[in-house]
């Protein structure tokens, strides 16, 4: 069952219980494993991990399959062999994951902690090259940090959507004296914008780009997660 509205579930992450992973590696797809296997550092092996767990609960729900698609992100596949969109990623002790629908094939996100930055404009030339200055010329003017957050955001989100090309793009708008008005990610081979979907809380932001729709949003714990997913409820 493809469902006909995109989700994001954020999962937060504070149990470090090698005994209940080992038991919820073994839930997962041999190729995910593997993957999981090739990892040294033992935090982005606990962070990948639980996203493939929040992803395996959403693939169960939809009677789709887990699959993976290195060296990118997995995908999830149904029986006749369509995929659907899944992006995923992490910061801390949350991972979020989010998943297209039947109604919009288009779901790529990020979630970033609020922290300090030494240099708004340099950090913005890096990222997003020297003709999108929006965020430092915000910070410039006001001190506000969320318009770099939020242009950090949709540059991660992107990138996932991307996968290796340059079908989407950030980019800016500009009113009618050209003057630069606000950042957009457009889809260039459709020339359509995607529709940007922002929540901060708690220290986080989380920035979600979807092709209209507004995702449903979804908190669980890794404990209430490990639990479902024991007992096989979907």
């Amino acid at each position: 069952m493809i469902s006909k509205q995109n989700q994001v579930t954020i999962v937060t992450v504070n149990t470090d219980d090698s005994d209940l992973e080992a038991s919820l590696v073994r839930l997962l797809p041999e190729a995910t494993q593997r993957r999981l296997a090739a990892f040294t550092h033992a935090g982005r092996r606990r962070q990948t991990l639980w996203g493939r767990l929040a992803a395996l609960a959403v693939a169960r729900e939809r009677g789709l399959t887990l699959i993976e698609t290195p060296p990118y992100p997995p995908v999830l596949r149904d029986a006749e062999g369509h995929e659907t969109a899944l992006s995923i990623a992490h910061t801390g002790s949350k991972i979020a994951v989010g998943v297209a629908s039947s109604e919009d094939d288009i779901m790529g996100l990020d979630i970033e902690t609020l922290r300090p930055v030494r240099s708004v404009r340099g950090m913005s030339e890096m990222a997003f090259g020297a003709d999108i200055q929006w965020a430092a010329d915000r910070y410039d003017a006001s001190g506000d940090l969320e318009p770099f957050f939020l242009l950090w955001g949709m540059k991660e989100a992107e990138i996932k959507l991307n996968r290796g090309g340059d079908r989407f793009h950030l980019t800016k708008t500009t009113d009618a004296e050209g003057r630069e008005s606000r950042p957009e990610v457009i889809n260039r081979q459709e020339n359509v914008t995607l529709a940007v979907h922002s929540l901060a809380d708690e220290g986080e932001r989380l920035t979600v780009l979807t092709r209209r729709q507004v995702p449903l949003y979804f908190t669980v714990t890794a404990e209430a997660l490990a639990r479902r997913l024991l007992s096989g409820d979907n």
